[in-house]
């Protein structure tokens, strides 16, 4: 039996997934990158980047389909947003490998500030509020001063 492919992306949704990635380009300061999209169902992924840091080259592979997330603005500026972070901090992970991390140790880490990274410009962007933070109050509180 065929695997049924849900929420496939096509090839419009690729033209604006390339607008997201340039517009992002210049808002993460990494004018002095060029950027490659493919489009490709390679391992599953939503999206996957190669880098290239000594001649700043990033190609992002763009999957083929989204899975159980709807495949619009929304979600393709939020992979946008996760795949060029990756390369804002290539030059982080160049010191991870400067000290005894293996690999995993080295993209968990990573992936904890793409993902904060993420939510927070998306949350900015989008006014919605993606994740919940406990808000810290600092100062005195009702009935410390008089």
């Amino acid at each position: 039996m065929a695997k049924r492919i849900l929420n496939k992306v096509l090839p419009e949704h690729k033209d604006k997934f390339e607008k997201y990635v340039h517009k992002w380009q210049i808002l993460f300061g990494l004018q002095d990158w060029r950027f490659y999209v493919r489009y490709s169902g390679k391992n599953g992924n939503l999206g996957e980047t190669s880098i290239e840091i000594e001649s700043r080259v990033a190609t992002i592979t763009l999957g083929t389909s989204f899975g159980a997330d709807p495949v619009n603005d929304f979600t393709l500026e939020s992979l946008a947003i996760h795949e060029l972070a990756h390369v804002w901090l290539a030059p982080l992970e160049a010191a991870f490998k400067s000290r005894n991390m293996s690999p995993e140790e080295q993209m968990a880490e990573e992936h904890k500030a793409v993902n904060l990274l993420e939510k927070l410009l998306m949350e900015k962007y989008y006014q919605v509020e993606l994740f919940k933070v406990q808000k810290i109050v600092i100062g005195p509180r009702n009935g410390d001063l008089k």
